[in-house]
């Protein structure tokens, strides 16, 4: 006589979690941000879940590749790896997040159903340069000098930079007209411009110079503070002619 014994099973169904990495993001080419899916327990079923990326504030297609698809645990499997690609930049910019969710467990349940995963800046702020500059004075009105200043990469944030116009050899109000002001760039600017006003005139004289300054930056730091503007002199030395008269004396 045969019996059937049934061995019933008293363990709960394993549980899924997800686990918050980041990754530093690089100044080029591409990174993986893994995630590792954990089961709670081995289980002698096979377990299935599925997954979606989904944007914080990191952006699909320009920081990183979403993907989607199902993570499958053979028995006595616990855990599974979702890689994500992560592009790299060289942009100033905070912190930036993307969300990795499970759903449709099959054979378990979800304990963790969300994973933030970080991708971490790795830039230091903008240096800021300004340009020298050379220009002819002419010989009358007026012409302008524009200087460029730049900034060695982008920023995700407001940079901005104050300048004024200082006297070297050359006299404000007479040689040029004095400046000062703020310069603001925008994210993803990196140059701006400064345009001074020179006076010409027509005296011979040695070539001149004035300084534009930057100083008080905001977001960022400064690798050339001082712009050095040439006015080279274009006028023609003054021609000299010399005479002498004949004379006489009674001895």
């Amino acid at each position: 006589q045969q019996v059937t014994v049934t061995i019933t099973d008293d363990d709960a169904e394993p549980s899924l979690s997800v686990n918050d990495p980041s990754v530093t993001e690089g100044d080029s080419g591409t990174k993986n941000l893994s995630f590792t899916v954990t089961l709670s327990a081995a289980s002698g079923k096979t377990v299935t879940a599925d997954y979606a990326t989904s944007n914080g504030t990191a952006i699909a297609g320009t920081d990183y590749t979403s993907a989607t698809g199902t993570l499958t645990f053979n028995p006595g499997e616990t855990s599974k790896t979702v890689s994500l690609t992560v592009n790299g930049d060289d942009v100033t910019e905070s912190d930036e997040t993307l969300l990795l969710t499970l759903t449709n467990p099959v054979n378990a349940s979800i304990s963790d159903a969300e994973a933030a995963g970080t991708i971490t800046n790795d830039d230091a702020d903008p240096e800021i340069s300004i340009n020298d500059m050379t220009a002819a004075e002419g010989n009358s009105g007026t012409s302008t000098m524009t200087f460029t200043a730049s900034l060695d990469h982008a920023s995700a944030f407001t940079v901005s930079v104050n300048y004024t116009t200082a006297d070297n050899t050359a006299v404000f109000g007479s040689d040029y007209v004095s400046l000062s002001g703020i310069l603001t760039f925008s994210p993803g600017e990196t140059t701006k411009t400064i345009s001074v006003t020179v006076n010409g005139d027509i005296n011979y004289e040695p070539d001149e110079s004035f300084y534009i300054n930057l100083s008080s930056p905001v977001n960022s730091t400064i690798a050339d503070s001082r712009g050095i503007a040439t006015i080279t002199n274009d006028d023609a030395a003054p021609s000299v002619t010399l005479s002498v008269d004949d004379t006489s004396i009674v001895e």
